[in-house]
């Protein structure tokens, strides 16, 4: 410790400066590195749950066409219109 305290106030806060400037490329490697796990793990997400989350959606809106169809052949008392939908 007597080592620093001896030092010139330049040395110290040249020092000091290079430390802090050593952590603070430290902390943005791992920013970085932790971005990039994010990144995967959102497009691992994406990839393997929300497309099935919007084929599922899509087979939801078909069962509801099909419900409004049949329906729509049950009520219809119009022959004419009937045909049309079948």
């Amino acid at each position: 410790m007597k080592f620093f305290i001896n030092l010139s106030v330049k040395k110290k806060l040249v020092s000091t400066f290079f430390i802090i400037s050593i952590f603070i490329v430290l902390i943005g490697v791992q920013g970085i590195l932790g971005s990039a796990k994010i990144n995967d793990a959102s497009q691992e997400i994406y990839n393997n749950n929300l497309i099935s989350i919007r084929n599922l959606e899509e087979i939801k809106a078909n069962i509801n066409d099909i419900k409004a169809n049949m329906l729509r052949i049950v009520f219809e008392r119009d022959r004419s219109k009937l045909d049309k939908c079948i």
